[in-house]
C-alpha cells in the first residue's frame, strides 16, 4: 500500500478485505515491503541506517526510512500527481 495513504484509505481497505470475506490484512507500506526485501536478500542496513526509497509509476512517491531494532519506520514521504493529472493541467503549446 502507499506510503501517503492515511487512515480514510487504510480503513477503506481493511472493509473491502472484510467483505470480500478475507481474515484482518496487515497492511504493509511499499517502501517498508522494499526495505524488508533488501535487507532480507542480505542488503547490510545496520540499526539506524537511513534508506531512500522511490516507487514510480503513472506518478512518484519518495519515502525517507530508518531501520530500527522492530523493523523500517517511514520518517517522510513525498507523494506527486500522478502524471496523466499535470498532462491534463499543463497549458495547451502555441500554435
Amino acid at each position: 500500500m502507499p506510503a501517503g495513504w492515511g487512515p480514510r484509505r487504510r480503513t477503506w481497505l481493511r472493509h473491502a478485505a472484510h467483505r470480500a470475506g478475507l481474515p484482518q490484512p496487515r497492511l504493509v507500506e511499499a517502501p517498508v515491503a522494499v526495505a524488508g526485501y533488501l535487507f532480507a536478500t542480505g542488503v547490510q542496513l545496520p540499526v539506524g541506517a537511513f534508506i531512500v526509497v522511490c516507487d514510480v509509476g503513472a506518478g512518484a512517491e519518495v519515502s525517507v526510512l530508518r531501520r530500527s531494532p522492530a523493523g523500517f519506520e517511514v520518517l517522510a514521504t513525498w507523494p506527486t500527481r500522478p502524471l496523466a493529472a499535470r498532462r491534463s493541467t499543463a497549458p495547451s503549446p502555441p500554435r
